[in-house]
């Protein structure tokens, strides 16, 4: 279980919306527990300002290869991830990741993750 949990983040192939989800849940979930721990530790405004954005960065970074992941399986290549640097578009291809479905049967990412192949 581990080892396909190391999966979500690596660059090739596709996962489904639940997948997606359930990999965002995760890293929001982490990211929460170390900004408390932060908060928790008394450190000083300035400072957990800091920690906190630089938590922030670290999710965006760790979302990108399941969101690439989550294009593949729709049929869209990995530069669309480029436009969520595009305020408004982000919200919109964030929403889209998880309302589109993916193509059915293999395409040129790779198989159905849903056959379970």
């Amino acid at each position: 279980m581990f080892v396909n949990a190391l999966k979500l983040w690596s660059w090739e192939g596709r996962i489904c919306r639940r997948q997606y989800l359930l990999a965002f849940i995760l890293i929001v979930f982490g990211v929460t527990i170390l900004a408390a721990g932060i908060d928790a530790a008394g450190i000083d405004g300035r400072a957990s300002e800091r920690a906190a954005l630089a938590l922030m960065f670290l999710l965006q970074l760790a979302l990108i290869p399941t969101q690439i992941k989550r294009l593949h399986d729709i049929g869209w290549g990995g530069e669309v991830i480029l436009l969520g640097i595009i305020p408004g578009i982000n919200l919109i291809l964030g929403l889209g990741l998880l309302i589109f479905s993916g193509t059915k049967g293999p395409n040129e990412y790779g198989e159905d993750p849903h056959t379970g192949k």
